[in-house]
């Protein structure tokens, strides 16, 4: 039996990415919003998505490309002020992310290794009731708080 990780293909190696997901920019969305206002359907697809078949075209008519409330235009418009923000692809709201401080996480860390050095295993349960209340120490409303897998961070959950 081989040591390490086991490939992923017979010749050795990783699998090539397949670039199959992409969010497109506020830009292009307002684009397309401008566009489909004087225009029908089948010509905003033939310009602005061409390059899809069969299903994916399908998806794209009918899914969320098309009602999704991100496209809204005066929202598109706003975001598309800035040549910065037209080149975005995703809205992130200011404090919807925010990390622990360095203290806390070592903090973290630290408990989670003094449980492992004895041989005891931190279930997700132990280690997100240990986060919150390291977290309200901290200062953070525990609301906010919500721990993503094993990383501790601050999501708000409104």
């Amino acid at each position: 039996m081989t040591k390490g990780r086991q490939k992923h293909s017979k010749h050795g190696g990783r699998r090539a990415r397949q670039y199959k997901r992409s969010a497109p920019t506020h830009q292009f969305r307002l684009d397309v919003v401008i566009y489909f206002e004087t225009n029908s359907m089948a010509s905003t697809f033939a310009k602005f998505f061409a390059d899809l078949t069969g299903s994916q075209r399908q998806t794209k008519r009918t899914g969320s490309a098309t009602s999704d409330t991100s496209w809204c235009k005066d929202k598109l418009l706003q975001l598309c002020t800035s040549p910065a923000t037209a080149k975005q692809r995703k809205v992130h709201v200011a404090g919807t992310e925010t990390t622990l401080p360095a203290g806390t996480e070592v903090h973290l860390v630290k408990w989670m290794n003094s449980y492992r050095a004895h041989g005891l295993s931190v279930s997700n349960l132990m280690m997100n009731r240990k986060a919150l209340s390291v977290v309200r120490d901290a200062g953070v409303p525990a609301r906010l708080f919500a721990q993503a897998g094993s990383k501790a961070s601050c999501v708000a959950t409104d």
